[in-house]
């Protein structure tokens, strides 16, 4: 479970990725919505920058207690750790998704 998970946060990183630069579509930066062009632009790249980065380290720390679980190093409470770290991260994106997602398109309704 811990590869899955680790995969998943991968995922969510490169769909991040492709939203803010356009792999294999254009993203926000080549449509013209930059760091400091308004508040919500400026927003809208903090909130989700800081987001992802939560999310990079989560799956580092993830590979980091998988990697010590093959070698029978990692004792139950450090898993623990790793788990209500992750699940803070899944629970603010909740928020995360409903506040910059969400609740704008709403509003534009």
């Amino acid at each position: 479970m811990l590869g899955l998970t680790a995969f998943g946060g991968a995922l969510f990183l490169v769909g991040q990725y492709q939203e803010w630069f356009g792999i294999w579509a254009p993203g926000l930066l080549h449509e013209g919505l930059v760091f400091g062009q308004s508040p919500r632009a400026s927003t809208f790249f903090v909130i989700t920058g800081y987001h992802g980065l939560h999310v990079l380290i989560g799956v580092v720390y993830i590979l980091a207690i998988l990697a010590g679980y093959l070698r029978g190093r990692v004792n139950e409470r450090q898993i623990e750790l790793l788990g209500l770290y992750w699940c803070f991260v899944d629970f603010v994106w909740v928020f995360v998704f409903s506040f910059v997602y969400l609740l704008p398109s709403l509003s534009a309704a």
